[in-house]
């Protein structure tokens, strides 16, 4: 295999560059191990690097010592030309991904080649030209996500924080605690106004993908017809790239966690998508990187429900959590009640209204299945709008509101 692709690549470059013969003849033959480094970042160009077979990848090592990939370039391609014909240091460095075959063309041999046969110059010039432009591309690309990431996020001060005694509340942190752990799609379950997104969120500050971007969508919220074109950007390609045409949600989530709250309400379609983008490994065949988003799927379906369909249980497979509801932990209640109280600006730094025993129990005999924790903090506010500096039971009222 690895002897045709090597033959297919010199094909290529016999078509595609002018002096091939010459430049076969004067460059050095490499072998390379999967990992190797090729050119060093920051360094004088000396060569130019002719990809017989395998595949290397360019990346960017920032001053803090991340390494940020920046493209795969497979074999029938060359690199180094641009570092060598302006003088300029490599501003990235070159490791191979696979075991890999070189031809490599020094300062020397190169201006020997480019003497024999000038069509050589003119077509390397070209080559400079495109690429220049495709970086002009990239720096508005990135300045695009820039602006888009900062309309759409605002820093949090606050930790994430939960606020409970109930025993199934720990139960379902140490799950959490293992989710985290993990790199891999996850799916909340649980009825409206549980936590889920604080769920997620406590989930995406335990993973190693905590310094990066947290997206939450909501699937239920988004137009029907253009909630691919929201998630994916560029609906045209089958996996999402780094540098896509048009923006989705998964693009501002790269190198992070995208949280698609009702998950189950989309397209089945799009829920396939879904699928084969957990299933795609990151190292991809395109020349460009894959977008990497952890997703976290969010429904109020059960588990066991048929609302769950195929290609979502494939998404996450195992790594299914129940949120449980505020009935079953109703230790949880009156400790809420009181952090939302707590949480109320009140004038001269005077204490929030206390809850009397009256109230306590009322607020303990609710099953909150409207809307669970959110409904238990929207009982405590409006009731502490209507009460001075207690609340008694006639400031609670419970049920839907409109």
């Amino acid at each position: 295999m690895a002897e045709r692709d090597g033959r297919d690549a010199r094909e290529t470059f016999a078509r595609t560059l002018p002096g091939w013969h010459e430049i076969a003849c004067r460059a050095e033959q490499r072998s390379l191990a999967a990992g190797e480094l090729i050119v060093a970042q920051n360094v004088p160009g000396s060569a130019v690097f002719f990809i017989c077979s395998g595949a290397v990848e360019a990346a960017y090592r920032a001053e803090g010592g991340e390494r940020v990939p920046l493209a795969r370039i497979p074999a029938g391609h060359y690199f180094g030309e641009m570092s060598l014909l302006t003088g300029e240091r490599t501003s990235a460095e070159v490791i191979a991904l696979e075991d890999t075959e070189l031809l490599v063309l020094d300062r020397q041999a190169f201006e020997a080649v480019v003497e024999a046969d000038p069509r050589l110059a003119r077509h390397f010039a070209e080559t400079l030209a495109r690429r220049l432009n495709a970086t002009n591309v990239a720096i508005w690309d990135s300045e695009r996500r820039q602006h888009a990431l900062a309309q759409l996020f605002r820093r949090e001060h606050e930790p994430l924080q939960v606020i409970s005694r109930a025993r199934a509340t720990r139960e379902t942190l140490a799950r959490v605690e293992e989710l985290a752990a993990g790199d891999q799609s996850v799916l909340l379950c649980g009825e409206p106004g549980v936590g889920k997104t604080l769920i997620a969120g406590l989930i995406h500050a335990g993973s190693g993908r905590c310094a990066g971007p947290l997206v939450v969508a909501d699937c239920g919220r988004l137009p029907a017809e253009t909630v691919g074109e929201m998630i994916w950007g560029d609906e045209t390609q089958p996996l999402p790239t780094r540098y896509a045409a048009s923006l989705g949600y998964l693009h501002l989530a790269d190198r992070g966690t995208l949280v698609l709250r009702n998950a189950n309400r989309l397209p089945p379609p799009l829920q396939e998508r879904l699928a084969r983008y957990t299933a795609a490994p990151y190292a991809s065949s395109h020349d460009l990187p894959l977008v990497d988003a952890r997703l976290i799927l969010t429904t109020t379906a059960e588990p066991a429900d048929q609302a769950l369909q195929p290609p979502l249980r494939r998404a996450v497979g195992n790594r299914i959590l129940t949120v449980p509801p505020l009935r079953e932990r109703r230790r949880d209640v009156l400790l809420l009640a009181e952090h939302f109280l707590a949480q109320l600006p009140t004038p001269d730094g005077c204490p929030p209204p206390e809850l009397t025993p009256a109230a306590r129990r009322l607020l303990l005999t609710y099953d909150y299945a409207v809307g669970n924790v959110e409904e238990l903090r929207e009982v405590v506010l409006r009731a502490a709008a209507l009460a001075t500096d207690k609340i008694e039971a006639e400031h609670i009222f419970t049920g839907p509101t409109a």
